[in-house]
């Protein structure tokens, strides 16, 4: 009982703060409440900054998450119903570690694009006759603007997110799946 407690409150405490979060954010953005200190873009345009970050590889880390929560749930019932098959409880054990795992590789996935994508728009616009009259070639900012804007930037943003959502989402199957599961495997 004190293990389902522990769990309870660990997510009582995470939907509370979400809530006052999605709460400061609604009234700031309608104007009800106004900041006096200006706050970071990631604070006051979450969405504008996740989509900024992760282009297209947030359609993926959605959908993934969304299997997630969707697995962990189905997991969390077949272990409350006594007949449930082991075998059941396995193949979706084993989809859960999938989509786990599948936040890493669109990580990876999207850093080897975006690297891509940087290096390309880096050095588009370089001519390759070194005539003595071509003075015109880009200088080092510019080499640099167009590396982060031109894919670099969600390239690190992917690894970052995909490695720490894929440890977090390993971190909270222990911790929402964990005492249960373990429960079940010494009573087989």
């Amino acid at each position: 009982m004190k293990k389902n407690l522990f769990t309870l409150g660990i997510s009582f405490t995470f939907l509370s703060v979400l809530w006052a979060v999605l709460l400061f954010y609604g009234l700031n953005m309608t104007g009800y409440i106004k900041i006096a200190k200006p706050l970071p873009q990631w604070l006051m345009d979450p969405v504008g900054f996740a989509i900024m970050h992760l282009r297209s590889s947030l359609i993926f880390f959605i959908i993934l998450f969304c299997l997630y929560v969707y697995f962990v749930m189905k997991i969390r019932a077949l272990l409350k119903n006594p007949s449930a098959k082991p075998s059941q409880l396995f193949f979706f054990d084993r989809l859960l570690n999938i989509t786990i795992s599948s936040f890493f590789a669109v990580g990876v996935i999207w850093t080897a694009v975006g690297m891509e994508s940087a290096l390309l728009q880096a050095l588009s616009g370089f001519q390759t006759s070194s005539s003595p009259g071509q003075a015109n070639q880009p200088g080092a900012l510019d080499i640099m603007d167009r590396l982060v804007n031109g894919g670099l930037l969600i390239a690190l943003s992917t690894t970052i997110v995909g490695g720490g959502l894929g440890y977090i989402l390993r971190f909270l199957k222990v911790l929402f799946i964990g005492p249960a599961w373990d429960e079940y495997i010494i009573n087989i």
